[in-house]
């Protein structure tokens, strides 16, 4: 009698603590039933059909069809992985795409050691075994900066304990994020005031669009100045909205301007419409909610970055009522998502 398969399954990664509202989002606005593995993913049967991680607010990454592998040894699990490896590759040696591997567990070094011990063995087997597949192969610190192909491919073996580990090939085209576990830190901005400047980097990102040179935007609650730094590096003039102090004139590196102006971010509001809003201000999400549904009402805005805060309990229901204004505003983009620098917080953003 033939052993059977090891189970596959698809895997979303998101932010340790943060599985079990990915696993409502997931039930809820996508009707798919996932199981939360471990305290940073969540497991769907393979016959079910995936929302792009994107298209979520907490998933950063996705591991399609990915081979489940309980060990006790990581010599064990490695073949394993070679030999799923071998029945995979005779079809992807058909494709001229690159391929790269990713190796990883979240926030635990010893399940990551263990994930690289592995790969090291699946690379010196391709390079033995499949010379011409190995050619083809990029490291993963320089993937995501050549992958162009929707054929590209990412191997992902990621072990989320020490007795379970995951192995996925999967392509671009798949969804799968080129940064290793969807983990793109962005650069710290030489100049800038605080590291909250990386977090509207990153969302500008996720957005796919930033200012241009002379557009207008006000930062609601700017202090120290972070974010307006960043509007100005692309050339905004920009209104920093807060009563604390936003030294200006300490800023370096701006194509655009920043007037501080000294005044309260819940109430202010521009004499005419601006391109940008931005608003990083720690208050609760209703008071945050309500101000932006105020210069939505009113035109104030083309576009806008908001970060909402969360209480740590009732993470998933606080969302969907995010998601449940962001419905009301019928433009032509919005999103929200839990970005790499978000902690306990949401960032949502969209263009007119």
């Amino acid at each position: 009698m033939r052993p059977s398969a090891p189970p596959k399954a698809h895997v979303f990664i998101c932010r340790p603590g943060f599985e079990e509202a990915l696993r409502l989002e997931c039930a809820d606005r996508f009707g798919i039933q996932g199981d939360s593995e471990h305290r940073a993913a969540v497991t769907f049967p393979d016959s079910t059909t995936l929302p792009r991680y994107s298209d979520t607010v907490f998933a950063r990454q996705v591991l399609p069809r990915a081979l489940m592998i309980r060990f006790s040894d990581v010599d064990e699990a490695a073949k394993t992985i070679i030999s799923r490896f071998d029945i995979i590759s005779k079809r992807q040696n058909r494709q001229s795409g690159r391929w790269t591997l990713h190796c990883y567990s979240v926030d635990d070094d010893d399940c990551l050691a263990l994930a690289k011990t592995a790969g090291k063995k699946l690379l010196a087997h391709t390079r033995q075994k499949h010379a011409e597949f190995q050619k083809r192969f990029v490291d993963a610190q320089d993937f995501p900066e050549t992958c162009e192909n929707p054929d590209d491919m990412i191997l992902q073996i990621f072990t989320s304990t020490k007795g379970l580990m995951w192995f996925s090939i999967g392509s671009l085209h798949d969804g799968v994020h080129p940064y290793e576990g969807g983990f793109r830190r962005m650069k710290t901005l030489k100049g800038a005031p605080s590291r909250s400047a990386s977090k509207l980097e990153e969302a500008l990102l996720a957005l796919g669009k930033h200012p241009d040179p002379g557009d207008t935007a006000v930062d609601l609650g700017a202090a120290p100045g972070g974010w307006s730094f960043v509007l100005a590096r692309y050339g905004a003039s920009v209104q920093a909205i807060d009563h604390a102090k936003v030294d200006v004139k300490s800023f370096k590196n701006i194509k655009g301007s920043i007037e501080h102006i000294s005044d309260n971010g819940l109430t202010f509001e521009p004499i005419r419409t601006v391109d940008w809003l931005v608003c990083d201000m720690v208050m609760p999400s209703k008071d945050t909610l309500r101000v932006l549904t105020k210069w939505q009402q009113k035109a104030l805005m083309r576009h806008f970055v908001v970060n909402i805060k969360l209480s740590k309990s009732n993470i998933w229901p606080q969302t969907k009522q995010v998601l449940d204004v962001l419905k009301g505003f019928e433009w032509a983009q919005t999103k929200a998502r839990h970005l790499i620098h978000d902690r306990n917080e949401i960032t949502i953003f969209g263009c007119k």
